[in-house]
């Protein structure tokens, strides 16, 4: 897949590491780039590479791998970020960790889209019910720094927290459907 076109990115800064990360919409897979922050600029977030004012996608992931040789980037190899959007919906069936990790995830990558863009994140648009979810997401996570030895942690929602979730869901599943698809 040739994927030259304009993009948006801190290239030729060591400022930024770059990471592959998954999204799964609507059953399609599809590959972008996460550029982590690394400096001490607090005007500078993580972000994603963009093209045409759309997220940079590959079908396949070594499509990416060589997209970033060719513009001279090195993708970290750590760890792949997966994003299946889907397992937010079916949160509210079944919660275990492993989903709460795939929720911070998403609602901290969607984030990172619209900051991207140049739009509103969540972070600017909060208001309490939305930090009390994220709140008991994160706790979900059971850190070890917060969560004691052999314990473990699942988040409780009331009927209203449910109903925005919800809602958090159908926005983030638009916000990757416009800018991915």
């Amino acid at each position: 897949m040739n994927r030259i076109g304009v993009f948006h990115f801190m290239h030729g800064e060591n400022e930024y590491d770059y990471f592959s990360q998954l999204f799964i919409i609507d059953d399609k897979r599809y590959y972008s780039i996460w550029c982590q922050y690394d400096g001490s600029d607090e005007s500078k977030k993580d972000k994603v590479m963009l093209e045409d004012n759309k997220v940079l996608t590959f079908t396949e992931k070594s499509d990416l791998i060589r997209y970033a040789e060719r513009v001279g980037i090195t993708i970290i190899e750590d760890e792949e970020f997966r994003n299946d959007i889907h397992v937010m919906k079916r949160f509210r069936y079944r919660r275990r960790k492993k989903d709460c990790i795939y929720l911070i995830n998403i609602w901290n990558m969607v984030s990172d889209i619209n900051y991207s863009l140049g739009r509103k994140t969540f972070a600017e648009c909060r208001n309490s019910d939305v930090d009390n979810i994220y709140d008991k997401m994160f706790y979900g996570l059971n850190l070890p720094a917060i969560t004691p030895e052999g314990e473990e942690w699942l988040p409780t929602f009331t009927n209203r927290e449910e109903k925005l979730i919800n809602e958090l869901y159908k926005c983030f599943l638009r916000t990757l459907r416009k800018y991915f698809c």
